[in-house]
């Protein structure tokens, strides 16, 4: 399908780079790097609750404790 777009000069700079290379258009490497994006954001939400996403967690996740909450903090220099 045809359509006009504004596209970010740094992105067109790229697809255009990536399309000379493999010899493909510029609108379908623009597609598939925005297909890409769109499954990779799809499958980092797992559903949603109330109208909000619901994100998976890593297979070994951080438990975030006051003491972490605190260091983080202290490193920004952000009152506790």
């Amino acid at each position: 399908m045809r359509t006009t777009i504004d596209i970010d000069p740094s992105l067109l700079a790229f697809a255009r780079g990536v399309a000379a290379r493999s010899k493909e258009s510029i609108g379908s490497v623009i597609s598939r790097l925005a297909l890409k994006g769109l499954e990779s954001n799809r499958a980092s939400i797992e559903s949603t609750r109330n109208g909000f996403p619901i994100f998976s967690r890593s297979e070994t996740p951080e438990t975030m404790t006051l003491e972490t909450v605190q260091e983080l903090m202290a490193d920004e220099d952000l009152p506790a």
